[in-house]
């Protein structure tokens, strides 16, 4: 019998099907994600994204709740630098993205990677991303998306948090505390 107590599930995940003849970086397309829940993500597997996509076009995420996830809320696109895009025609709002990075600080919780063509993330409401340096991550090669009117609300505690985990982490990360450092003392002005 599985009953929350024992069982766990690292993430959303939607994928192709496994096609033959097998089509490289084949994308999933017209996906829509709206009015769902996914809650305490990862508490057994530290590295569990609440919701992945690397490859997708037309998907529409809204209205959804990521909430108490080991590492990132949302995490979209998969190709670093300047390599080709693997995300198009991203709708992304509404969401409500609370208590991540949990155990994993180079995430956030929405995190976006590579190219993204016509891709729009609006009015999200981020709280708590504790590990992470930002609420919202845009990491390698992020390009071609408009980001506006989201909401990021970062607590002290948290970023102080952040701060004591990379000391102890060693000197790989010094570029990581000073850009926290700066961050702290504009929240403590």
């Amino acid at each position: 019998k599985l009953t929350p107590s024992n069982f766990s599930l690292s993430r959303v995940w939607i994928e192709t099907k496994d096609r033959k003849p097998y089509v490289k970086n084949q994308r999933c397309n017209n996906i829509v994600m709206e009015n769902n829940i996914a809650e305490r993500v990862g508490v057994d597997a530290a590295r569990s994204i609440g919701l992945i996509v690397t490859h997708g076009e037309d998907f529409r995420i809204k209205h959804n709740e990521f909430k108490d996830v080991g590492y990132s809320g949302m995490s979209i696109g998969y190709s670093w630098g300047t390599g080709r895009p693997t995300c198009y025609r991203m709708d992304v709002g509404y969401n409500y993205v609370y208590d991540t990075c949990q155990t994993m600080h180079d995430g956030g919780g929405m995190y976006t990677l590579g190219a993204q063509p016509n891709s729009h993330y609006y009015n999200n409401y981020i709280e708590r991303a504790n590990l992470g340096l930002q609420g919202y991550y845009t990491d390698n090669g992020t390009r071609y998306e408009t980001i506006e009117n989201n909401y990021e609300k970062i607590t002290l505690d948290s970023m102080k948090s952040m701060r004591k985990y990379l000391e102890e982490e060693n000197a790989e990360l010094r570029w990581e505390i000073s850009e926290l450092e700066h961050r702290l003392n504009l929240v403590e002005e």
